[in-house]
């Protein structure tokens, strides 16, 4: 019976140390992060260049996040907050590709079409980057 006891309180105190460290590290995370989070486009530095990760894509459109995404780095250009868009995602197969989907759809929102010699000023404003480089390398 003792070592029932000893057994379940030791288990108990190694839970509850979990849970308290488990909590303190996202403590320390959304801590660390509150500088970098803006919830006004108006206190947002300038930058060169608007980095809009991927996420999931279907075939002929983009999930919820992808547009979320698009449209805020589309807002941080309206509000001159940058120059350039660099859309990065997984496109290195020809049967799922999160870039090229995602720089129709920010084409779509600023009515930018191919170039046809008739050439629109922010057509040359979103960059993709080449299928073999990862998300850390265009990052770096």
């Amino acid at each position: 019976m003792k070592q029932q006891k000893i057994f379940f309180t030791t288990v108990a105190s190694i839970l509850l140390l979990g849970i308290i460290f488990v909590l303190g590290i996202n403590l320390y995370i959304i801590n660390y992060a509150k500088p970098y989070i803006y919830t006004d486009i108006t206190h947002l530095p300038q930058s060169y260049t608007v980095i809009i990760p991927g996420a999931k894509v279907y075939a002929n459109n983009i999930s919820y996040v992808v547009r979320d995404r698009i449209e805020a780095g589309v807002d941080c250009i309206n509000h001159s907050k940058a120059q350039r868009i660099l859309i990065s995602g997984d496109h290195g197969r020809t049967d799922y590709d999160e870039v090229n989907q995602m720089r129709l759809y920010t084409q779509k929102i600023y009515n930018v079409q191919p170039d046809t010699g008739r050439r629109n000023l922010r057509a040359n404003i979103i960059y993709t980057p080449h299928p073999s480089l990862t998300a850390c390398a265009v990052v770096n």
